[in-house]
């Protein structure tokens, strides 16, 4: 039997379990909440569709991450993205966007790590540098910080 105080840290312990899980877990969940009906979705089953028929289309991965993320299935996008950067090394745009995911989820410092690589990748997208920038401000990194800002505005 649980004590008062358990059962009130319960939930939160869920709830960190839950956020803190691997991106690994649970794969493809965003496949069972589909409606073809609705247009967004219909979008995510013709993406499927067509990397069916091209499995090694870097970009496909990308689009497929951007429209689980905007359904808020971000171990899903962030799985997407990886496979967009693995197929596609010297294309930024996975990391970004992979960034932008972990900043939503309030990760600073998994952002930070993908917006280095995706500046990395490509040295001059000044939207990376800008969302670094960021990432290390959160972070609490105040020089680092106005590195990258400047070198957005370079």
């Amino acid at each position: 039997m649980l004590s008062p105080l358990q059962k009130a840290l319960l939930p939160g312990a869920v709830l960190v379990a839950f956020l803190c899980a691997s991106p690994a877990a649970g794969k493809d969940s965003y496949k069972g909440s589909l409606d073809p009906s609705i247009p967004h979705h219909a979008a995510i089953l013709d993406t499927l569709s067509k990397l069916e028929k091209g499995p090694a289309d870097a970009a496909l991965y990308n689009d497929l991450g951007c429209l689980v993320a905007w359904d808020g299935f971000w171990r899903d996008a962030l799985r997407s993205f990886d496979a967009a950067a693995k197929l596609a090394p010297k294309d930024s745009r996975p990391s970004f966007n992979a960034g932008l995911v972990e900043a939503l989820r309030g990760d600073w410092g998994g952002a930070r790590s993908r917006f280095h690589k995706a500046v990395k990748t490509d040295p001059g997208n000044w939207s990376a540098w800008w969302m670094l920038g960021f990432a290390e401000e959160m972070l609490g990194h105040e020089g680092a910080a106005v590195d990258a800002y400047s070198r957005s505005l370079r």
